[in-house]
């Protein structure tokens, strides 16, 4: 079965990009160029040859973007790749929107809920021993000549113990889903747009706070051209990695 990238409406498709564009709209190279799904194939099939999706990349920032990132360095895209762009930011913003809580418990990771996840662990500790302490040191010392018979009681009411867990594994649970609720909007909203930024922005510059395609440095690229000057290769066919 012929691959996407063999096909012959890609690659006249990709030629006529690569003629377009003349260099990496990224860095400014001219060798090893590549024509890049700027919204990946991955995400969006309907949108492989749709030619306003397309820009050209060398083989290095290709490598990098691959279908991690939605990223145009068109100087000027279309209404059409700006809608498409932000209907998936939309998109990924409601799947960050359900999980955003999770991952924000599960960085913080001390949030209490209405009883302290400290004192709850004790509790439930301090359960254990009491009710499946059979041989535990700690319930001898403190049950004295007690703890035998004590024993006998315990194996016999082995039903209610395990009752007795569940229940207070269900509390648990219940405290933790209510230390989730104290997390904010706010600490969601800048959740979102962090992992947004990291896909929607620059891999370099997402950080900034003032991004501009005119920002991004061309460092380490000079030196890769320089090494292949003498081989100047355009992938025909081969010229984008599969997403």
């Amino acid at each position: 079965m012929t691959s996407f990238l063999e096909t012959p409406e890609w690659i006249n498709l990709s030629s006529k990009i690569r003629k377009r564009d003349q260099q990496c709209l990224r860095c400014g190279s001219k060798y090893r160029l590549c024509a890049d799904h700027i919204i990946p194939r991955s995400r969006r099939r309907d949108l492989s040859f749709a030619e306003f999706n397309l820009q050209t990349l060398c083989w290095n920032c290709n490598t990098v973007k691959k279908d991690k990132y939605i990223v145009s360095f068109l100087d000027n895209p279309s209404k059409k790749l700006l809608n498409e762009i932000e209907h998936e930011k939309l998109k990924i913003r409601i799947a960050l929107n359900k999980i955003a809580k999770n991952r924000i418990y599960k960085d913080k990771k001390n949030i209490d809920g209405f009883v302290k996840k400290e004192d709850f662990r004790k509790v439930i500790d301090e359960y254990n021993i009491f009710t499946l302490g059979i041989n535990h040191p700690k319930q001898a010392e403190r049950e004295g000549i007690f703890h035998q018979p004590l024993n006998v009681l315990r194996f016999f009411g082995i039903g209610f113990t395990l009752m007795g867990g569940v229940a207070l594994s269900i509390l648990e649970e219940a405290n933790d889903q209510y230390g989730k609720s104290k997390i904010s909007d706010k600490e969601i909203s800048e959740f979102i747009e962090t992992e947004l930024n990291k896909i929607f922005l620059d891999w370099e510059d997402f950080g900034q706070k003032n991004y501009s395609k005119k920002n991004i440095t061309k460092k380490n690229f000079q030196s890769s051209d320089k090494a292949i000057k003498n081989d100047d290769i355009h992938y025909g066919e081969y010229d984008e990695f599969p997403y």
